[in-house]
This record gives C-alpha cells, structure tokens and sequence, in this order.
C-alpha cells in the first residue's frame, strides 16, 4: 500500500517538473492508462499552478541566467533560447505545444516574461499538458503490452 502511495505521488511530483519524465516512471511502474493519464495531467497542472504562483521569483531566476549566459558569447553576439526563439515564431501555441518535452518551468517562465495573462497561460498550456498527457498514457500503454508480449 505504501509503496503505491509512493509511486503515485512520484508520478505526480515529476510530471510537475516534466510531462516525459513522469511518463517514463509511470510506464516504469506498469500503471494502467487512465492511471498514467490522472497522475500526468494532475501533476503537471500542478506544476503550472505553482509556478504562475511563483512567477516573479521565475523571472528573475530566468534573467539572471540569461544574463550570465551573454558574457559567455563574443562581444556583440547573443544567443537567443531555444524556447524564446519558439516563442517569437510560434506564441504560446509554440509553447504549448513544447510542454511534453520542455519542463513546465521554462515554458510558463516564458510565457510570464512576455507578459500573456495568467489565465491565458493555465488554460493553454494547461490544455496541452492534458493532450499530451492522453498521447502518453496511449503510448505508455501499448508499449507495455507489446514489451509484456515479448517478455512472456
């Protein structure tokens, strides 16, 4: 029982930092779909929550690294973030689309710096992390069918 308790909340923790590596532990631990799905999507709600709650101490965490980051570059030449760079392509649907992959930190971080409404931020990259959640859980899913098939 406790070591249920565990995995779940496992799940969930890392599913707030990043949708992939909850996904990997999940598949890891042979829940069920709809068990991959909940724990996925709730802890990265989680995880968007938590950092619009924590959105000014993100931003200046974000400048400060960006600032360290240009001294490292020749005189005159900045690089700019992968994920700003999407930004300014793509908008939060660039962005949205990203959260599977990229932890939920850089993307609301982003999302805060140029300055969309918080609401705006929930319910987009909310919404995206719930899609790829339902991907994952799939993947997840017949994955381990077809490895339990090979196995056994």
């Amino acid at each position: 029982m406790l070591d249920q308790i565990f995995e779940s909340v496992s799940v969930f923790i890392l599913s707030a930092f990043n949708l992939y590596y909850g996904f990997v532990l999940s598949t890891t631990y042979q829940h069920s779909w709809l068990e991959q799905f909940i724990l996925m999507s709730g802890g990265s709600w989680f995880g968007i929550l938590a950092c619009l709650f924590l959105g000014a101490r993100l931003i200046s965490l974000w400048n400060n690294k960006i600032a360290r980051r240009s001294g490292k570059h020749k005189e005159g030449e900045q690089k700019t973030p992968f994920l700003m760079r999407i930004w300014k392509k793509y908008g939060i649907w660039g962005l949205a689309f990203c959260t599977g992959f990229i932890g939920t930190i850089p993307t609301v971080t982003i999302s805060l710096i140029s300055g969309i409404n918080r609401n705006y931020i929930l319910w987009y990259l909310g919404g995206a992390k719930i899609i790829w959640s339902i991907i994952f859980a799939l993947i997840g899913q017949a994955a381990l069918k077809s490895l339990i098939e090979a196995i056994f």
